[in-house]
C-alpha cells in the first residue's frame, strides 16, 4: 500500500478532476496558452505525468517544486523529485508558490 502524501490531494470522482482541471485551462488561457490540451487520468500524480509525456513524446515536463524540501519529500519522495527521475524527457522544476 502507498503511502498518502501530506502534500497531495486525493481526488475521488471524475467530476472533481473535472472542475480541478477547468481551473487549470482557465488559468492556462488567462496566461496566454491558446488552446490547453486536458487528460484525466487515473493513478498517482507521477504515474499520471511520466503516462502522458510519454504517450505524447514530450520535450519537456514542468512540474512545481511543492512538496520537494517537505520531511515527507525527503522521506518518501516528492512529486518533482519522482518525475525527474522517472521521465524520459527533460524536466522542469519550477518555484511555485503556496
Amino acid at each position: 500500500m502507498a503511502a498518502t502524501r501530506s502534500d497531495s490531494q486525493t481526488v475521488v470522482g471524475d467530476s472533481m478532476a473535472e472542475a480541478i482541471l477547468g481551473d487549470a485551462k482557465a488559468v492556462a488561457i488567462e496566461e496566454g496558452v491558446e488552446d490547453p490540451e486536458l487528460v484525466l487520468r487515473e493513478g498517482s500524480p507521477v504515474e499520471a505525468l511520466i503516462a502522458v509525456t510519454t504517450e505524447e513524446k514530450a520535450d519537456l515536463l514542468v512540474v512545481g517544486n511543492r512538496g520537494i524540501n517537505s520531511l515527507t519529500g525527503r522521506l518518501l519522495g516528492s512529486v518533482p523529485a519522482d518525475a525527474a527521475r522517472q521521465a524520459q524527457c527533460d524536466v522542469m522544476i519550477v518555484h511555485t508558490v503556496a
